[in-house]
């Protein structure tokens, strides 16, 4: 195992303000100073404030914005963590999740931990922007009260780094935004020869791939390739 970067947090339109006050204290709690909620209630006058008072400095720091690509910009890897089964991968439990993904333990990239709605959790579109799925595995109900969800993966994050042994350089991922910039053109291009993309497959496709990793290096290989096939 390789010591990871401090993750951001981001919550996908939580509605229960108490459990924004309570995830405010695990940021404390942690050590976090960076997280995200995409829409969100207004904290100010809230329960959030009540439950967490103790953390009032990390919770002022929370961060509103409007989509989910904003809250991942500058990302490098996302984690999307969902009770429900994915429709084209397959979610890796939370004990199998950090020792695996070697990819994201470079202390130079950015990860973020996604979390969704207390009723709905989080949509198919917005599960496909995520690099992976991952799931916290239950004897019963399938699905976690947010805040205690949130508290289950930093403890597991956390155990990571403590156990690690070492860290080493390892290749540079390609960011969120660099990503999104050329599969759009890809789609935007591939569109143009008049490919029928039927039910919307093609542009589906390419978010999915979009959401992968993918070294930095090998992304600019592919945008030459893009830019030549346009010529």
């Amino acid at each position: 195992m390789f010591v990871m970067n401090s993750p951001r947090v981001v919550l996908v339109e939580p509605q229960n303000p108490a459990n924004i006050g309570f995830i405010a204290r695990l940021m404390a709690n942690y050590g976090i100073t960076d997280w995200v909620m995409v829409n969100g209630p207004e904290l100010a006058g809230s329960a959030a404030e009540r439950t967490g008072i103790a953390a009032s400095a990390e919770l002022q720091a929370v961060r509103k914005v409007v989509t989910l690509a904003e809250a991942l910009s500058g990302c490098h890897y996302s984690i999307a963590f969902s009770a429900r089964q994915g429709k084209h991968r397959r979610p890796i439990p939370l004990p199998e999740l950090f020792p695996l993904a070697e990819e994201i333990q470079n202390p130079a990239l950015q990860v973020a931990l996604v979390f969704g709605r207390e009723d709905i959790g989080m949509t198919t579109e917005e599960v496909d922007q995520c690099s992976c799925i991952a799931n916290i595995p239950s004897c019963g109900l399938s699905s976690f009260n947010l805040s205690h969800a949130v508290a289950i993966v930093l403890a597991a994050w956390q155990q990571n780094n403590s156990n690690a042994a070492e860290s080493r350089a390892l290749p540079m991922l390609a960011n969120n935004e660099d990503r999104l910039r050329i599969f759009s053109k890809a789609y935007k291009w591939i569109s143009a020869t008049g490919y029928p993309d039927r039910a919307m497959e093609l542009e589906e496709v390419l978010l999915r791939l979009t959401a992968l990793p993918i070294q930095a290096r090998d992304l600019r290989v592919v945008e030459k390739v893009l830019r030549h096939l346009n010529r």
